[in-house]
């Protein structure tokens, strides 16, 4: 979870951080030993049970040029107490957090609009994976319950063609009502305006159960296309010009992709069928 955030005002112009613990701002002697504390405390569980490989930590949320300096200054303390650890960020600037991400993860629309950017951190041993929050709307991929239940099965298809890393998942379960009564809420933050709503399905993937959460379609079809993608991965790995082609067929950008469902089960098909002749 994230060690710092805008504050109870949700600032995205503030250029101090504060912590979730206190918001006690980060330049505040306070503040820098509540992130030693924690930072000292995630340490030890990972050293203690060998998790260092497998977990990374946020700082604080989608991150802007205002608080960037903010942001590599707790990311240097951090990293002080716990050298190892990485860092992945819901990103919604790029050149200002540089030396400040390790994984990052903007939205589709921009990862796609700025590409080259990304390739960059790639070779410089960074991490690149998308996501999806409210935003981006129109043709894009997303995951909202208006959308051609396609949508979400391509991001499996957009993960091969990009070779991106992963999608960060908003969100499960951030009802903030009752899912089954209202599907579309205003904005939590007090930033964001009384006439600012959140698209219908943005909040979750899941919904409440008596006995545990229930899946719903969208999430399923998301499934679907994360198996799409281990397939194609397999079929890369022995005839990546058989899989790239095939992709092509059914997906080229996040805003272009093929939208007729009898389309994709052919092609699908045709991936399963090319797998089985492999093996």
């Amino acid at each position: 979870s994230h060690l710092m955030w805008r504050g109870p005002e949700d600032n995205w112009r503030t250029r101090e951080l504060k912590t979730v613990y206190s918001n006690a701002g980060f330049y505040s002697p306070k503040a820098q030993q509540e992130i030693r504390d924690v930072v000292t405390l995630i340490r030890d569980f990972n050293y203690k049970h060998q998790l260092t490989n497998s977990w990374m930590q946020h700082i604080s949320d989608e991150p802007t040029a205002a608080q960037s300096q903010c942001y590599k200054d707790v990311v240097k303390l951090v990293k002080s107490v716990y050298p190892e650890i990485r860092i992945m960020e819901a990103t919604n600037d790029r050149d200002s957090l540089i030396g400040g991400v390790d994984v990052w993860c903007p939205l589709i629309n921009d990862f796609q609009e700025n590409e080259s950017f990304f390739r960059e951190r790639e070779k410089n041993k960074e991490q690149v994976l998308v996501y999806t929050c409210l935003i981006p709307g129109g043709k894009w991929l997303n995951r909202l319950l208006d959308q051609e239940k396609l949508r979400m099965v391509y991001f499996g298809w957009g993960a091969y063609r990009y070779k991106t890393s992963g999608f960060l998942h908003w969100a499960l379960n951030q009802y903030h009502g009752d899912p089954y009564t209202y599907s579309v809420l205003r904005h939590t933050s007090p930033a964001a305006g009384p006439e600012n709503f959140l698209p219908a399905g943005d909040t979750h993937i899941v919904y409440p159960g008596a006995d545990g959460p229930l899946s719903s379609i969208r999430f399923e079809s998301h499934r679907i296309g994360v198996e799409d993608f281990e397939m194609l991965t397999d079929l890369g790995a022995r005839n990546p010009e058989a899989a790239e082609k095939l992709t092509g067929q059914l997906f080229r950008t996040y805003t272009d992709y093929e939208t007729e469902v009898g389309i994709y089960r052919k092609v699908r098909k045709e991936l399963l069928r090319r797998l089985a002749i492999s093996d």
